[in-house]
C-alpha cells in the first residue's frame, strides 16, 4: 500500500471544475468520478506559510509557532522572516517514520532547511541554491540532471511567453516522484507555481488552461506508472483556494490617516519615502511579490532587504500605536503596547478591530475584510507569538501593508496582480477503500494528517486539531470499520508546553 500526495498551491475548483468536466482535465475528471472530492477549508490566514505546515502536522498555528511568511518583535521593532525551524511541530512523515515507513517529501514549502526523515527530502520554499535536500547526496543527483529550485524569472511576462520553462519545472517534480516511487510507502509532491501564475494571469484563462492541462498529463504518467499498484491511495489538495481580484485595501496608509501611525518627519522621512529605492530593492525584485524575494535572496542580505522592505526603521514608534505586517495580500496588524495598560490595550484593539471590520469597499459597497483577535482563533502554547489582530480579506481583495504612491487607502495592485487566495481550495481522495463520485463539503486542512496516518494504522496523537474524515471511507471497508486510536502526546512535547504557558504568563 502507499499513499500518495498531489499539493497543487492555489488550486481551486473555480478553474478545475468546468475544466474536468468539459474534457480539458480527463484525469481530474476520472479521479473526481471514482473518488470523493470537495472544497477544502484553508488556515487563517488562507497563505503558503502556515497553511502547508498546517496540512503535514494537523495543527492550528497556536501549536506551531508561526502565523505567517514572517513575524514582528515589537520590543525589537524587526522582522524575522520563517522558515523550516520555526514550526514547532511534527510532520506526517515524521510519525511514519518512527513506525518504519519510507517517505519521501518534494518540493513542500516550510521545509527548508531539510531535516532528516526516514526517506528523502527536496525543500520547496524559502529554499537556497544549495544544501537543499536530505540526504545531501541526492543534491548532487539533481544538479546533474539539471534540477531547477526556481525559474530564472517569475513574472508576468516570463509565465506568458516561456512556458515550456514552467512546464519543464513541474514535469522535474513528477519524474522525481515516478523514480522513487516504488522503494517508498507515502510521498508528498507540491507544485508550487500554479500560485505564481494564477496571481498573475488569471485574466488570461487560455495560459492557465494550458498549464493545468499539462499538470493533468503529468498526474495521468504517475498514475499509470507500474510502481504505484492497485492499492494506492491518491490525494489531491491546495493549500487554498484563488479567486478574481477587485481592489486592494493599503491598510498602513488607512493606520497614517487615522492617527495610529506616525511617521518621522524630515526630508528622507516623509511618507512618500517609504516605499522601497527602486535602486535598492526594486532592482534585485523586479516585479516579483515577496516570496520570490526571500527564495532567491541570499541569507547575507535578506534580512536587510527585510527590513528595508517592512518601513519599520521610518516609523516613529514613541507616537505609534498600531502598524501593519505582512506580505502583499493579507496583513497581520500588530499593537505597540508601550506605555499603555492592560485595559487600554483591550479597548484599542476592540477598537480597531470595529472600524476595520466596517470598512466598506467605496465602488461595490462590500465589506473588505475579516478581522480576528488572536484568541478567536487559535489555541496552543504559542498563541502568545500571533499578532494582536489577523486581518484576512474578504473574496476578490487583497490587503496591502506597504504604503501607495498616492499614499491613498484604495488603489491599484502594487505587484499587478490579477487574482488572489480565497479560504476554499481543493480536496480530493481516490482509493481502493474511497467512496465513489461521491463529494464532501466538511474538510479542512487540518484534516489531511490524521485520516493519512488512519490509513497507515497508527494511532493518532491527541494533541492533533484536525480529524480522520471517516466520511470518505467505505463503511464497511478496513479503514472504515476500524477504531480510531489515539495516544497522548510525547513527554517532551507536554513539558514544552507547560514551559511555554508559564512564559506566556509572564512567570518566566
Amino acid at each position: 500500500m502507499k499513499v500518495v500526495v498531489i499539493g497543487l498551491d492555489g488550486a481551486t475548483w473555480n478553474l478545475l471544475e468546468p475544466w474536468a468536466k468539459e474534457g480539458t482535465l480527463p484525469t481530474i475528471r476520472q479521479l473526481m468520478e471514482k473518488g470523493v472530492w470537495g472544497k477544502l477549508e484553508s488556515t487563517i490566514p488562507p497563505s503558503t506559510f502556515p497553511a502547508w505546515k498546517c496540512y503535514s502536522t494537523g495543527k492550528n498555528p497556536g501549536k506551531l509557532g508561526v502565523f505567517h511568511f514572517t513575524s514582528l518583535d515589537m520590543k525589537q521593532k524587526k522582522l524575522t522572516v520563517h522558515n523550516a525551524r520555526d514550526f514547532k511541530a511534527k510532520d506526517i512523515w515524521d510519525y511514519l517514520g518512527e513506525a518504519n515507513f519510507q517517505c519521501g517529501v518534494i518540493n513542500m514549502p516550510g521545509t527548508y532547511p531539510v531535516k532528516r526523515i526516514n526517506g528523502f527530502m527536496i525543500a520547496g520554499y524559502p529554499a537556497e541554491s544549495h544544501d537543499y535536500t536530505y540526504p545531501p547526496s541526492l543534491e548532487i543527483e539533481l544538479k546533474r540532471n539539471n534540477y531547477v529550485l526556481h525559474p530564472k524569472s517569475a513574472n508576468k511576462h516570463s509565465f506568458s511567453k516561456n512556458k515550456s520553462a514552467v512546464k519543464n519545472l513541474f514535469s522535474s517534480r513528477f519524474a522525481i516522484a515516478r523514480k522513487y516511487l516504488k522503494d517508498l510507502d507515502f510521498i508528498h509532491l507540491t507544485i508550487r507555481y500554479t500560485d505564481t501564475v494564477q496571481h498573475l494571469l488569471w485574466n488570461s484563462p487560455h495560459i492557465l488552461r494550458e498549464y493545468w492541462a499539462h499538470l493533468d498529463g503529468e498526474l495521468e504518467n504517475l498514475l499509470e506508472s507500474d510502481s504505484l499498484g492497485e492499492d494506492a491511495y491518491i490525494f489531491l489538495m491546495s493549500d487554498h483556494g484563488f479567486t478574481k481580484l477587485k481592489n486592494s485595501f493599503f491598510l498602513n496608509n488607512w493606520l497614517h490617516k487615522n492617527g495610529y501611525l506616525v511617521v518621522k518627519q524630515g526630508k528622507k522621512t516623509s511618507i512618500l519615502k517609504l516605499i522601497p529605492s527602486p535602486k535598492t530593492i526594486l532592482r534585485t525584485v523586479g516585479k516579483l511579490h515577496l516570496e520570490w524575494v526571500l527564495s532567491v535572496t541570499p541569507e547575507s542580505i535578506k534580512s536587510k532587504a527585510v527590513q528595508r522592505l517592512s518601513l519599520f526603521p521610518r516609523i516613529d514608534w514613541d507616537r505609534t500605536r498600531a502598524v501593519a505586517s505582512g506580505n502583499i495580500g493579507i496583513e497581520k496588524l500588530y499593537i505597540n503596547k508601550e506605555g499603555l495598560q492592560a485595559d487600554q490595550v483591550y479597548m484599542l484593539t476592540k477598537k480597531l478591530k470595529k472600524q476595520l471590520k466596517d470598512i466598506k469597499d467605496p465602488l461595490t459597497g462590500q465589506n473588505v475584510m475579516k478581522v480576528f483577535e488572536k484568541e478567536e482563533i487559535y489555541k496552543g502554547p504559542y498563541v502568545y507569538k500571533a499578532p494582536d489582530l489577523m486581518i484576512v480579506p474578504e473574496s476578490g481583495y487583497q490587503i496591502v501593508g506597504s504604503f501607495s504612491n498616492s499614499g491613498n487607502i484604495w488603489g491599484k495592485c502594487p505587484n499587478k496582480r490579477e487574482a488572489f487566495h480565497e479560504q476554499h481550495g481543493i480536496f480530493l481522495a481516490y482509493g481502493p477503500s474511497i467512496r465513489k463520485g461521491e463529494k464532501t463539503e466538511d474538510a479542512k486542512i487540518y484534516d489531511l494528517a490524521p485520516t493519512i496516518l488512519h490509513i497507515f494504522g497508527l494511532s493518532i496523537p491527541k494533541d492533533i486539531d484536525g480529524r480522520i474524515l471517516s466520511e470518505i471511507f467505505e463503511p464497511n471497508s478496513e479503514p472504515g470499520r476500524r477504531p480510531v486510536v489515539y495516544e497522548p502526546a510525547g513527554e517532551k512535547d507536554r513539558v514544552k508546553g507547560k514551559i511555554t504557558k508559564l512564559r506566556d504568563s509572564g512567570v518566566i
